[in-house]
């Protein structure tokens, strides 16, 4: 993941969910069937689509009736992508159990084992091979009980585990203090090493981003909520609850509770130095009591390995530090709006448009927006010699493929100017509700308006990066810059998303630390 975001240094922003995932997946399939998928390499392959696929039904399915009914569902679309995404992911896992099987079968006939303990060597074991060797009621587990149960790890464990990295890190990004802290805990322990070899001791001495990670999960848990059946009759609050009863237990609003956590809007992971454990049933990230989370130790280990490693490399800065995400409470806690705006008006009343990479993606495509969790538009600088005082930067890079630099460059400098003429021509073009496809009628209501606010070899500057981004694709008319159903942008604002302008100083945060 490290070396694929470090592609990314020198762009204006990225979205960090798409390679957290990408990357939980590779190492859920890692501990829970001892095979490696190379999701981050190959993410087209079939098996990380039909994760994908299966994902947004299972969300779909939970939250639309007619998909949620059995009968109804087997007649819509999503049954025979269902149905196509199980036998692909199912047959993936049997042949994986079959050939491990044999594998432990061997290795038990020729003693191999018993000979690796005699030596002091412990062979590495995944949950898989756990199942293999285990037995109930005297009886090894089938096949199928054992694909069921590592299904149920693999979705269970990559999803929430990828909600919780990136909300951890857009925490820290938005947080440059903790951030700091957090990263001179890794310099104390592993000096100026980027990459060094981390073992679970080294883990368990992260005391600081244990803090970070709880104090995040405390904010966005990763499962916002939890439904319990009663099994007997209970009096809670003067209410009498019969059995039987589904209830579901809001850890999003618990954790938020000033009664439990003064100031639950704010990001301090010190809090947790002195209620940690004393609130057991008031911090439930994981839920608690005998049915909470077996895994729960198993993902601070991969929160702390991940996030150290990132912030071992990066420096992170939010893509716009006025945003705030509207959160959207399924299955999994997502972002409504990523981790960047659509449309976002800062101290200087200059438009920040730095869309969600897989909304844009959809938008290119002409479908919908999507609920993804959050899309986080992270400015990376790499970590090198760590100024405390001034975080001077050396080497800044131009972003790649910007398009013309000259123009960048002076709309960097202008954008104030410009932006803010471009609203006003905006809401012209809104108001005369533009019907043709044609970037000529848009352009015919906004240049007059960018000629008479700033110069005219600026205007011209700025018509040319607009047209460019409108001819490349059909214009949608809409009365706003975001239609908040199933429509797409005008294309206008695509074209200032497309270029992420942002002001000068903002510029100077991109390239390389000095080592």
């Amino acid at each position: 993941m490290v070396e694929k975001l470090k592609k990314h240094l020198g762009c204006l922003s990225v979205d960090i969910y798409p390679f957290v995932t990408l990357c939980a997946l590779d190492i859920i399939c890692e501990t829970a069937m001892g095979t490696t998928i190379n999701a981050q390499r190959n993410e087209e392959s079939e098996y990380v689509q039909s994760v994908k696929e299966m994902g947004r039904i299972i969300i779909e399915r939970a939250l639309v009736p007619h998909k949620n009914n059995e009968f109804l569902f087997r007649f819509t679309k999503d049954y025979q992508i269902q149905k196509k995404a199980l036998n692909i992911l199912h047959e993936y896992t049997n042949n994986v159990i079959n050939k491990r099987r044999e594998e432990l079968l061997k290795e038990y006939s020729s003693k191999l084992r018993e000979n690796s303990v005699d030596m002091g060597i412990k062979k590495k074991m995944a949950f898989l091979d756990l199942l293999l060797q285990a037995t109930v009621d005297d009886r090894p587990l089938t096949n199928e009980e054992i694909r069921e149960e590592v299904d149920t790890f693999m979705f269970e464990g990559h999803d929430t585990t990828a909600s919780g990295i990136s909300f951890a890190l857009y925490s820290l990004a938005n947080n440059p203090e903790a951030q700091e802290k957090a990263y001179e805990e890794q310099v104390a322990l592993f000096g100026k090493e980027k990459n060094p070899t981390v073992t679970y001791g080294d883990l368990q001495e992260m005391k600081y981003l244990e803090l970070v990670i709880k104090e995040a999960l405390r904010l966005y848990p990763s499962v916002p909520f939890y439904a319990r059946e009663t099994n007997q009759e209970v009096k809670f609050g003067g209410t009498k609850i019969p059995k039987g009863v589904n209830i579901t237990i809001f850890a999003y609003g618990i954790h938020r509770d000033p009664k439990y956590f003064p100031d639950p809007e704010k990001f301090d992971p010190s809090r947790f130095e002195t209620i940690d454990g004393k609130l057991p049933y008031a911090y439930i990230p994981f839920s608690a009591g005998p049915r909470n989370c077996i895994g729960q130790k198993f993902a601070m280990l991969e929160l702390k390995s991940t996030i150290s490693k990132v912030i071992r490399n990066f420096k992170l800065a939010p893509a716009s530090p006025h945003h705030s995400l509207k959160l959207v409470a399924e299955t999994v806690l997502k972002s409504d709006n990523g981790g960047v705006p659509e449309r976002d008006y800062g101290s200087t009343g200059q438009l920040r448009s730095k869309a969600e990479y897989v909304l844009r993606k959809n938008r290119k495509k002409g479908g919908k927006s999507t609920r993804g969790p959050p899309g986080i538009g992270f400015n990376l600088t790499e970590n090198g010699d760590y100024d405390i005082a001034g975080h001077k930067l050396v080497n800044v890079k131009q972003p790649e493929n910007p398009g013309d630099a000259v123009n960048l460059q002076y709309l960097a400098s202008a954008s104030t100017k410009w932006t803010s003429a471009l609203h006003a021509a905006m809401d012209k073009v809104n108001d005369n509700m533009i019907k043709k496809d044609d970037s000529e009628s848009v352009l015919k209501i906004v240049k007059p308006e960018l000629s008479n606010m700033i110069k005219k070899d600026d205007s011209e500057s700025v018509l040319k990066i607009v047209k460019q981004s409108l001819d490349s694709v059909n214009i949608t008319a809409t009365k706003r810059y975001i239609d908040i159903g199933n429509r797409r942008l005008v294309k206008t604002a695509d074209a200032i998303d497309k270029y992420d302008v942002v002001n000068k100083g903002q510029l100077d945060i991109y390239g390389e630390r000095k080592n």
